[in-house]
């Protein structure tokens, strides 16, 4: 009986703990919720003219579209007198008046010039997946080719959209690694060049280098063993047309094993490596963090901007000015070569480079620094953000809005988001205040 007792009552304390923890966490549950329902969330942007920003997303859980300039935010108002842009949509890009937006039922074309509208649906004919990952966009004449991957977890291939000048009709095609020239099916970026050609850069884990689609339909393949990638995992694929301190057209190719330029303005390409080619003892010594003990190159990039005449190159640990063949190197006070620390990206306009830094074991969920650069002083600044809100971000975005203003997009982590002005004057940021739509508490 004792031990039916004994029973009982620890059954029962049991049921009290469970009821309690289901109890709180309904409470938290509905915090929470509520704490979100009134936050700012920021799905998508788009230049939409000078000095003006378009910005897609929610605001106390209702369909969000507003313009934003250095005056503040406005409601976009019938900007495209499109009543299918009152669904909650997502502002995936522009190709001259077109913009983009992603919806349940497809891809929304929208010209703002005509308020013509163009649904690509997802079915058969249309797009293969409604979890898109990048646009790819290029004019051929008046027509708009849009090519666009997935998210999908095995990849989806890529789908080419080719719709005419007036958006009343359009054709799509998809291909996969089966019917095509792609080595995976897990392409994350389409870059059109400005030969008309198309380069597809997979997932970094495939190790399949990169693909190019030229425009008589030939497919090209390259990688370490046929190129001047220094390493099949390509992360970053950068276009350039004309002389920016380099002589000809250019494409850059950033992989861990560091920087890669093909000249593609002469009848024979040429590839040149700023790096070293990847190999078992590369990917040794990377794990053992004495890589750069060894070598010159500069390697593990996480960023890389185009300027006018240079390039900015950001590593986990510095920034580099790439000039007339000179490189000079920056480090943060911010980390001082410590390994604690580490750079996550790059933002450069200007004569001003800014590294946004977060924990080397917390390298994707906080930012605990902002290091403004400028480069004509060679002076590091700190970029203030406190006061925006009390906490650490969980990530940042900039936007241009002019010469001297930036909008600045902060993500914390219960998942709002504030914004703010960023001058260039003062390396200063001052938050921007949200509207509330009708109705909104």
């Amino acid at each position: 009986m004792k031990y039916k007792s004994g029973s009982f009552f620890t059954s029962k304390q049991e049921r009290y703990r469970s009821l309690r923890a289901v109890s709180f966490l309904v409470l938290l549950i509905v915090f929470l919720t509520a704490c979100g329902s009134t936050g700012l969330r920021v799905s998508g942007s788009a230049p939409l003219q000078k000095g003006e920003v378009l910005l897609s997303g929610r605001l106390a859980d209702k369909p969000l579209l507003a313009s934003v300039s250095i005056k503040g935010v406005e409601k976009a108002g019938d900007i495209f007198s499109a009543g299918s842009l009152r669904a909650p949509v997502k502002l995936s890009g522009r190709k001259g008046p077109v913009f983009f937006f992603e919806t349940a039922q497809g891809l929304l074309l929208v010209n703002r010039n005509t308020k013509k509208q163009l649904l690509l649906p997802c079915k058969p004919g249309g797009l293969k997946d409604e979890d898109i990952r990048h646009i790819g966009s290029t004019l051929a004449g008046r027509e708009l080719r849009l090519y666009v991957s997935y998210y999908a977890p095995n990849g989806a291939g890529v789908t080419e959209c080719r719709i005419n000048g007036n958006l009343t009709s359009f054709q799509c095609r998809s291909f996969d690694m089966k019917i095509s020239g792609l080595k995976s099916d897990r392409v994350h970026e389409v870059v059109p060049d400005h030969k008309g050609s198309l380069w597809f850069r997979y997932s970094p884990r495939d190790l399949a280098g990169v693909s190019r689609l030229k425009k008589d339909g030939t497919w090209q393949h390259y990688d370490r063993n046929n190129s001047e990638l220094g390493d099949n995992a390509v992360s970053i694929i950068k276009i350039e047309k004309k002389y920016k301190g380099f002589p000809g057209d250019n494409i850059w190719f950033v992989s861990r094993a560091g920087l890669s330029r093909l000249r593609y303005d002469r009848p024979k390409e040429e590839w040149k490596l700023y790096g070293d080619k990847h190999s078992f003892s590369d990917s040794l010594a990377n794990a053992m963090g004495v890589k750069g003990w060894f070598s010159k190159a500069i390697v593990n990039i996480v960023d890389l901007k185009v300027e006018d005449r240079y390039l900015m190159i950001a590593t986990r640990h510095a920034l580099y000015r790439f000039e007339d063949g000179k490189v000079n190197r920056f480090v943060p006070k911010a980390i001082g070569g410590l390994e604690e620390l580490r750079i996550r990206r790059m933002w450069v306009k200007d004569n001003v480079a800014i590294a946004v830094i977060s924990p080397q074991r917390d390298a994707r969920r906080t930012i605990v620094s902002v290091a403004a650069f400028k480069l004509n002083e060679r002076t590091w600044h700190s970029l203030k953000y406190w006061h925006i809100a009390k906490g650490f971000p969980r990530d940042m975005e900039f936007i241009v809005l002019d010469k001297n203003h930036d909008l600045v997009v902060l993500t914390y982590h219960n998942g709002n988001m504030k914004l703010a002005l960023l001058s260039y004057k003062d390396l200063s940021l001052k938050p921007l205040e949200i509207f509330r739509p009708a109705g909104a508490p």
